[in-house]
């Protein structure tokens, strides 16, 4: 699963900030991720919104959060 920017460097554009996405559930090697008004099962290895491959899952304080490489 691959996730692109709509930042366009060529065009003078950036992003100023990084895309926001929120894991809302894992069962370790899979979440669920919601970007953009979109649900999408995120597993071990993919690349998140925000460029950065999930290596795993943890829930801190009732929230989930990916780990990330």
């Amino acid at each position: 699963m691959e996730f692109t920017s709509e930042a366009d460097p060529s065009k003078g554009t950036v992003a100023a900030s990084p895309p926001k996405f929120e894991i809302v559930y894992s069962d370790g090697d899979r979440g669920l991720m919601v970007y953009g008004g979109y649900v999408y099962v995120v597993r071990l290895g993919d690349k998140l919104p925000d460029g950065r491959r999930a290596i795993g899952f943890e829930k801190q304080e009732g929230s989930w959060s990916a780990m990330t490489l």
